[in-house]
């Protein structure tokens, strides 16, 4: 996992917090999202994010 967030003023990014994971620590970290199926995104991006105002 590694999270990059843009610097103001500027066009480059910055590593903040990064990790990697194997099957076994999945979901051991606090930081960054939770753990998400396809089944779990595509059911938010059907009802929650691509709703028709």
């Amino acid at each position: 996992m590694c999270i990059r967030k843009p610097v103001w003023g500027s066009s480059q990014q910055v590593v903040r917090i990064q990790w990697e994971e194997d099957a076994s620590g999945l979901g051991s970290h606090t930081d960054g999202a939770g753990l998400f199926t396809l089944d779990d995104i595509y059911g938010s991006a059907k009802n929650d994010w691509l709703k028709k105002a």
